[in-house]
C-alpha cells in the first residue's frame, strides 16, 4: 500500500492523508469483504495513534523524562508495526488481486 510507504518515509501521517486512506479504501467492505475492511481500520487507527504520537513529541508542551520515553516507545513500536505491513499487506491483498489461468 502506498499509504504505508508514505507513514514509513515520512514518519509522520497528515490529516490530508489520513483522509485520503478513507476516500479511497471506503468501498473496501463491499470489494474485498470484513477481513479487508478490518484491516484497513487497523493501519487507520494506529496511524492516527502515530501521528497524535508525534504530536505530543514535538509539541510545545514539556515532557516529563517518563512521558517523553513512554511516547518514544510508541513511536518506534508503531514505526515498526508499519514497517512490517508492507509484507502483511501484499500477503492479504494477493487472495484478491492475483490473476490465475
Amino acid at each position: 500500500m502506498n499509504f504505508m510507504s508514505i507513514v514509513v518515509g515520512n514518519v509522520n501521517v497528515t490529516n490530508e492523508q489520513l483522509f485520503k486512506l478513507i476516500q479511497e479504501t471506503k468501498a473496501s467492505y463491499f470489494l474485498f469483504g470484513e477481513e479487508i475492511y478490518n484491516y484497513i481500520d487497523e493501519v487507520y487507527k494506529r496511524a492516527i495513534r502515530l501521528r497524535a504520537t508525534n504530536q505530543i513529541l514535538n509539541g510545545q508542551r514539556p515532557l516529563t523524562p517518563e512521558e517523553r520515553t513512554r511516547m518514544i516507545d510508541q513511536d518506534q513500536e508503531l514505526l515498526i508495526w508499519f514497517t512490517q505491513q508492507a509484507e502483511e499487506a501484499r500477503q492479504m491483498f494477493s487472495n484478491y488481486l492475483r490473476l490465475d489461468y
